[in-house]
Order: C-alpha cells, then structure tokens, then sequence
C-alpha cells in the first residue's frame, strides 16, 4: 500500500479533515468512511505505514472499540487517538483502556490533539511551519540559542524571527520584548526538543535540582492537570459517588496551590504578567483565566481566592456542546439551538458539577452562575443587576475578559493589561468600586509607564 505510506489516516464521515487541514497538507492525509472500511483493509495495516491514525466519534463507540482492536493487532506502535465533538458517551479512559493512546473532545482539546498529531510526523507533512510558544523566562541571557525565535505580530498576522540561530540571547533583547508587551517567544514545532534540551542544559549549570522544571514546563503541567479534571468531569464511564466528588475537589485545590497561587503572595502582579500572551483556546484559556481571576483575589486582598480559581476553571464547561467552528464568529450570530446553550451554559456548567457530587463553595457557585452577568443588566441568564451580582462573579468577568483583550488574535492590534483594565471598568459589566480599585491596583504596580504602552 504504498499510496498509503507517510500519511495520517483519517476514520470516520465527520469533522476530522477539516480540523487537521490546517497543519497537514493534503497530501499527507488519507480518509476511510468507517468501521467498516476498517474492518476491509485493516491486514494491510503494519506500523511505519501511516504517521498515525485519528478515529472521529462517528463511529459508535462499540465500533470505535472493536476498530482500536483490530489496528493494534497489525500496527501495535502507531499513535491511535480517538476525537469526539459530543460530550454526552464521552468516556476517554474507557478508549485508553482499549488500544487508543489518546482521546480528545472538542472545542476544547483542538490545540492538544494538534500537537499530538504534529509530534508523530515529519516536518515534509505540515502545511505550513507549525510555531509553539514558550516563556522568555526560559531563555538563559548570555547564552547562544542553539534554534530560531519568533515573536507573533497580531495586527500584521505574522511571526518574525527575533533571535536567530547561533546568536547571543541579550538582556537588551530580552528586556525589549517586555516592554512591547510580548508575554511569549514561539518557536517551530520541529524545534521544542532543542529548546527543552537547551533549557535543561541550562538549570544543570545552575546546578537546579532534578525536580526544577522551566516556566514553559510549568505551564504545560498545570494545562494538563485541568485537562485530566475536567476529562474526569465529562467522563460517562466514571463513578458519580460522593467520594469522587471529594476527590475531584481536592484536585482542584492542588491544581490551585501548586500551580496557580504558589508563590504569587510576593508579587501578583509580576505573576500575571508572566502568564499573560500565550495561545488561544483550549485548556490554555482556561487555565489561564484561573490564574487572572486569583491573581486579582490576591491583589484586592480577597479571602476567597480558592474559590475564584475553581470556578474560573469550570464556568464554561457546558460549552462543550457548542461546535467548534462557531468559537471563531460572535454567539449573537450563532444558530438559535447553539444560541440558547451558550445563554444557559451557566446554569448547565453547575448541573455537569453537581451530577458528579462535585461540591464548591456557595462564592464559587455564584461566580459560575453570575459570571456573565453585568452591573448595567444587561447580562445573562437572569439580568441581574447592580450589587446582586457577587464580588466573585465580577472579578470572574474581568478575567474572561482580560483574557479576550491581551491574548493575540490575528488581525487586531493586542491591548497592555492597563489598557483592558480601563476598558473593563468603564464598560458597565462591574460595579464602579470595583473597576476604580482595579485601576489603581494596575496603576501603582505599574506605574505611568503602562498607561503610555512601553511595558506588558
């Protein structure tokens, strides 16, 4: 089957192709209709054949499961992952458990199934070159990148190199990039194992302990911690007792305490910064809303910072029910069915964390509920209005939107954080206390050089 050869084999009648098109060329893909296409040709399968095999949840799950069997028996090394735009059956450890290496849900898994894919191919396969971003942190300064860097110009839609191969990595250069506002460097895919190889070259010289990880490290740990909680939220196979819904808590506060509050208490601002500019979407959003939402608990001396990391985490689960090509069009324009679960998904978020006895504080179930409402009324689901809305919710509202207005986005121009802050605060969704205390919270750390846009 030489046609076959150096593909990525694509299984099911759904959306897969239209996923991957993006960052394989179409060359590189092959397509079969279904399970039974499988169960025909699978004896010519043998590993080295395809880069590796993506089934979409077209298939039934039996059929999913006897068409995992039946590919590990001929091609037993070849990446196996298993996609599914349908919440309701989702059963990820059910699939590992049964030959695929991975199962991913969409919208929210779109970047990880990416790089899972791009991690199994050669670089002749991709469309376009692939970039990935890593914390500048992580570049030692004085040390010789041994890869390309690339700073993302979101209003021009392009990567330009800015440390090339072979030069010295500067405090000027580096010093430059905070103060365009650039929370991250990016790199080409086919590059991270230089990068994390260069990086822990670096901590041995700096004699780190074995356990010290890199910032980007760091990050990759805590997107994947929620990943696995939230997967265990959505996962039909798994037990709904009391005693998991203590267990997924005290996930949660783990996630919190290891990955988003440690060390914060000294300077929560440098912390947001530090966090702010990676990639769109996915877990990363959700992550790093967690961590915006603490961080300005922490600044306003709030006692309930738990409590606003946790609900950061789960107030758009519902949103799994809403296909992923619509993320990139505004909900007002959406179809009236997906319109109305985006306009409930509050309420459907906290009925997904009950049916699992997943138990949060009365602060973090208000925020989830009210996290879309706002102080003029004008929100949803209820129209609430004024100081009906929870402290909570509205710091939980800043950081969706902080998010939305400092996170790149081809073809619009990025905002400072100072200057989201004074959009937010003026927009009418929190209270006028608030928003001033915001403004002066960001202004003191910052100082006058933020408002003039010299500095992230």
């Amino acid at each position: 089957m030489d046609e076959w050869k150096g593909k990525v084999l694509l299984i099911g009648t759904g959306f897969l192709e239209q996923i991957v098109k993006n960052y394989l060329s179409k060359e590189k893909i092959i397509t079969m209709q279904g399970f039974k296409d499988v169960e025909a040709k699978f004896e010519n399968f043998q590993d080295g054949l395809f880069f590796s095999i993506i089934c979409d949840s077209s298939l039934s799950e039996a059929e999913a499961l006897e068409a995992a069997q039946l590919i590990k028996c001929q091609s037993p090394k070849t990446p196996l992952f298993y996609v599914s735009q349908k919440r309701e059956g989702f059963a990820p450890k059910k699939f590992i458990k049964n030959g695929f290496n991975d199962a991913f849900l969409m919208p929210f898994d779109e970047e990880n199934l990416k790089f899972k894919v791009l991690d199994t191919i050669s670089a002749d396969a991709l469309a376009n070159r692939t970039f990935r971003a890593v914390r500048p942190i992580d570049m030692p300064i004085g040390a010789e990148s041994t890869f390309d860097t690339f700073v993302f110009l979101p209003l021009n839609n392009k990567y330009v190199k800015y440390i090339p191969s072979g030069t010295e990595v500067t405090q000027e250069k580096m010093q430059r990039l905070e103060r365009s506002n650039h929370g991250r460097m990016f790199l080409d895919q086919k590059d991270m194992s230089k990068f994390f190889e260069h990086t822990a070259n670096h901590l041995i010289k700096m004699n780190a302990t074995s356990n010290t990880m890199t910032e980007t490290e760091k990050e990759e740990k805590l997107n994947t911690a929620v990943r696995s909680l939230v997967f265990d939220i959505f996962d039909a196979s798994q037990d709904e007792s009391i005693d998991s819904g203590k267990e997924m808590l005290v996930t949660c506060q783990k996630i919190v305490s290891n990955y988003i509050t440690h060390g914060s208490e000294d300077d929560w601002y440098a912390m947001l910064i530090k966090n702010m500019g990676g990639s769109g979407g996915g877990y990363n959003r959700v992550s790093s809303i967690s961590t915006y939402a603490a961080l300005m608990g922490i600044g306003l001396g709030l006692g309930s910072i738990e409590d606003l990391a946790i609900a950061a985490m789960m107030c758009d689960l519902a949103l799994s029910d809403v296909p992923i090509e619509l993320f990139d069009v505004d909900p007002k324009t959406w179809p009236e069915e997906y319109k109305k679960i985006y306009e409930t998904h509050p309420q459907q978020s906290i009925n997904l964390i009950k049916k699992k006895k997943l138990v949060v504080s009365s602060a973090a179930e208000k925020a989830i509920l009210q996290h879309h409402e706002r102080f003029d009324g004008k929100g949803f689901p209820s129209q609430r209005h004024g100081h009906s809305i929870s402290q909570e919710a509205q710091i939980l509202s800043v950081a969706l939107q902080l998010y939305d207005l400092t996170v790149p986005v081809p073809g619009k121009a990025k905002k400072t954080p100072f200057q989201a802050i004074e959009e937010i605060a003026k927009n009418g969704s929190i209270s006028p206390e608030l928003g001033n205390n915001l403004i002066k919270m960001f202004s003191d750390k910052h100082g006058s050089n933020i408002k003039k846009g010299k500095s992230a």
